[in-house]
């Protein structure tokens, strides 16, 4: 309960603690949280949160991604974004290859 508590905190530091602990404990349950932790304010969250998803092969992440990437978001969480749900699922690339182009520097 404790840690469900500090993963609705408006404060990332409490929320990336808790979320590292849960990552320990259950790492099973952390695609539970996945929505509510994308529609958190910060960008540092959402590529955290993005980068643990990666680790875990968190799969059922996906269509949170997907939504994720079709939002307003920083060029930052969204090439993260596009890049971890190429990872997960391949056959994705094609829909996401033009945005790929667009995030690439120069």
């Amino acid at each position: 309960q404790i840690i469900e508590d500090k993963i609705r905190s408006s404060h990332s530091e409490e929320v990336i603690y808790a979320v590292e602990l849960l990552n320990r404990i259950h790492p099973e349950r952390l695609g539970e949280f996945v929505p509510q932790l994308f529609a958190h304010p910060t960008d540092e969250i959402k590529r955290y949160l993005l980068d643990k998803i990666q680790e875990n092969g968190i799969t059922q992440a996906l269509p949170f991604i997907i939504e994720l990437i079709n939002t307003p978001q920083g060029d930052e969480v969204k090439e993260k974004a596009i890049r971890v749900a190429c990872a997960l699922d391949p056959q994705v690339v094609h829909q996401f290859a033009d945005l790929l182009h667009e995030t690439q520097p120069g």
